[in-house]
């Protein structure tokens, strides 16, 4: 250390109290929702893993993110590898107007050699190929972690299907269902992109499965070669955090409507025709569910298929309100519907609400 810094972490060191690995153990058993953990580090330490619940803010982000990650009334441990930074991070933080802040005394290098658990965290390799997203603060390592852990269910493997699976693989996401019980044909090719001329007649599922392994060998696949119907619904459905509708049937998403209420799972709907397509995301927990939306569904439109790209943008809408709401930023599609229109180039808004008597999400029924 260069002799203004030592006298800069002494000076520090006679504020901060320093708590041992023992007493920070005892406060995260606590469970109080006021104490925060936040690991100082910068990515490329990520490797050692992380303490369970500590909140990821780089040191060289400190200033710039503090304040809408905690609050000022929060309990505060910062730690990093050893305890220099952290001790003037938490000095920095007191003359932000955080009272109640300390620092973990030998970091988590102390923490592991004492034998206290730590979790796995991004390793080098995720960190580099997921640099752009983790570079956004409303991503960042913690909105990356979460990505990882994420399980989603896509029921279609067709033109909808195919830019979600893509776009969600792309992005991170840890496990994919990829549920679909058709074959690829040639008249598949101009919209479902997963697919090439080697895919003709094999099963959409496994093919997709294929495909998706090549872009991202550490994905998760739950290839389902089957249809989706009342008797497995529930039980496919409950094994995954979002479910996107990539079907091009009314029965399919009746179906996985009243398994999403039962299950209290939020799926995304979308539909393409023609040159047209509309995208919602429908949880009853949180608003109106597909029979609020159509009390007397349509019947599914006879069309030789859709525009290519129609089906593509619809499928990255859908793609995006799942990371959306994966990530728990921006605003969710509840109670509005998407009409995209690719002749005019033009996205509308029509908003709808929940039914005081939905045969299927409202407890009056």
């Amino acid at each position: 250390m260069s002799p203004v810094f030592e006298e800069l972490f002494q000076q520090a060191r006679k504020t901060i109290p320093l708590i041992h690995a023992s007493e920070l153990f005892t406060l995260l058993s606590l469970e109080n929702p006021q104490f925060k953990l936040m690991d100082l580090r910068e990515t490329d330490e990520y490797h050692q893993g992380k303490i369970a619940g500590a909140i990821m803010l780089p040191r060289s982000r400190l200033e710039i993110r503090v304040e809408a990650l905690v609050k000022p009334e929060d309990t505060l441990v910062l730690y990093c590898s050893s305890d220099v930074r952290s001790v003037l991070a938490a000095q920095v933080l007191l003359d932000m107007g955080f009272p109640n802040v300390s620092a973990l005394k030998g970091g988590i290098t102390q923490w592991i050699a004492q034998g206290y658990p730590c979790e796995p965290c991004l390793n080098e390799h995720y960190l580099k190929r997921f640099e752009s997203h983790i570079n956004l603060p409303e991503i960042g390592v913690p909105g990356q972690t979460l990505l990882k852990s994420a399980r989603v269910l896509i029921v279609g493997m067709g033109g909808l299907g195919s830019p979600v699976a893509l776009y969600l693989a792309a992005a991170g996401v840890g496990e994919l269902g990829l549920m679909d019980a058709d074959i690829v044909h040639l008249s598949n090719l101009p919209r479902q992109i997963l697919y090439g001329m080697p895919s003709l007649n094999l099963p959409k599922a496994w093919s997709a499965a294929y495909t998706l392994q090549t872009l991202r060998d550490d994905l998760k696949l739950n290839v389902l070669n089957e249809r989706l119907h009342a008797g497995n619904a529930c039980p496919i459905i409950e094994n995954f955090d979002i479910v996107v509708d990539a079907s091009d049937n009314i029965e399919t998403r009746e179906v996985i409507n009243a398994a999403c209420v039962d299950t209290n799972t939020p799926w995304v709907y979308g539909s393409v025709s023609g040159f047209e397509g509309q995208v919602s995301l429908l949880d009853a927990q949180n608003g109106p569910c597909y029979r609020c939306l159509w009390p007397n569904p349509p019947p599914t439109p006879l069309s030789s298929g859709p525009l290519n790209t129609a089906a593509g943008l619809i499928g990255l809408l859908q793609a995006n309100e799942t990371l959306k709401l994966l990530l728990g930023h921006g605003e969710p599609l509840y109670g509005r519907l998407l009409l995209w229109n690719s002749l005019e180039c033009r996205l509308r808004e029509i908003q709808f609400s929940k039914k005081p008597n939905c045969p299927v999400c409202s407890t009056n029924a």
